[in-house]
Formats: C-alpha cells, structure tokens, sequence
C-alpha cells in the first residue's frame, strides 16, 4: 500500500476533472471536503458529519484565498475510515471521506465512490466525485 500513497503524493489522480474557483469563507485543506459558504461564490472546509458537499479542495488554502474545488471527476481525498473500491463516499465531521451505511427510510449524502481502497483514517485515497442525495426505501 505505501507505494500507492507515494505515487498518488507524487502524481495525483488521472482523468478529466471539472474544478470551479471559489472564493475560500475558511482554511480548507487539500484532499478535504468543501460545502456551499454563506456567500454567492463563497466555499468552506466541511464540519459537519454527513453535510452536503460540493466538492473536494484540489489544493491547501487560507481563507479569503481563491479555493480550487474539484466538482467533479477523480479526486484525491484523505479517508477517515477503511473503505473498498466502489463504496459510496459522504464526510465524516472533520471532512474526511468515509464509507456509506445505508439505513431502512434513511437519506445519505453522498461525496462519490471510493476507487481506491483506504486501509485506516489519515489515508490518501482516490475518490470518482459525483455529489447526491441517496435514499434508501423504508423495509
């Protein structure tokens, strides 16, 4: 697993990305989540276990800077749990990405799909960036 790490540190993902420019309402670091800020163009680093996410940062950056935001396509993330590829992926309360568990009558918001597979918290990982609400049928 670590030359995976090193190669996604080196590299990044590869793939057709869409990234759109906000303005940064917080500190966001790369590889963490991003949600709609308080402002028309605004953006801000996810706090929120389960929050509705546009995105993930492309890049580390301060508040009041331009904050690059990867919408969607491959994206590089830092797991806050093991995952599989192909698991749905939502943020945990720091913005990290971590695996859905689907509930009976339960609604998810999901980040996108795991194409790597994280082996514990702090883990780089690739993740296809597709935001939507899941909702799973009550039994």
């Amino acid at each position: 697993m670590e030359g995976t790490q090193m190669a996604l540190r080196k590299v990044g993902p590869v793939g057709p990305v869409n990234i759109k420019t906000y303005l940064a309402e917080s500190a966001v670091t790369r590889g963490y989540g991003v949600k709609a800020g308080t402002n028309e163009s605004g953006a801000t680093a996810v706090a929120t276990a389960g929050a509705q996410g546009i995105g993930i940062a492309a890049e580390t950056t301060a508040s009041g800077d331009a904050l690059a935001v990867i919408r969607h396509g491959d994206a590089f993330a830092i797991a806050g749990a093991a995952a599989n590829p192909g698991t749905y992926a939502k943020f945990n309360a720091t913005g990290q990405v971590i695996a859905v568990t689907r509930t009976a009558g339960g609604a998810e918001e999901v980040i996108g799909r795991f194409e790597s597979k994280p082996a514990a918290a702090g883990d780089e990982c690739i993740i296809f960036v597709d935001p939507f609400t899941l909702t799973t049928p009550a039994a």
